[in-house]
């Protein structure tokens, strides 16, 4: 249920900012803000990157547990795996790795 809400939030939040940069003629600018890149990374200034790099080991490590957890609460409780801390500690993994590409340093 959690992966179908965030896609429907998700396509509403881009049909309106689509809408904003239609309006206001800013449609390159969108879409090459909304692809993920490294512009910024520059030599000398590529130690943000490595950022990444423990915190997809972490995710790799408790891929598992998401999987339990993705089956719902009481499957998950079954299986000895606390629901809420799990759920918590993925959506916050996964939002650092996406955040880390868009920090301007």
């Amino acid at each position: 249920m959690v992966p179908l809400v965030g896609i429907v939030f998700g396509n509403v939040i881009g049909g309106i900012t689509s809408y904003l940069a239609y309006k206001y003629e800013m449609t390159q600018a969108l879409s090459s803000w909304l692809v993920g890149h490294f512009s910024l990374v520059l030599k000398g200034r590529y130690e943000i990157v490595w950022l990444t790099v423990p915190l997809v080991i972490l995710a790799f490590l408790f891929a598992n547990h998401f999987n339990i957890v993705g089956l719902g609460r009481d499957f998950s409780q079954n299986l000895g795996v606390p629901y809420n801390l799990v759920l918590f500690s993925g959506l916050t993994l996964s939002a650092m790795i996406t955040a880390i590409d868009y920090m301007k340093i």
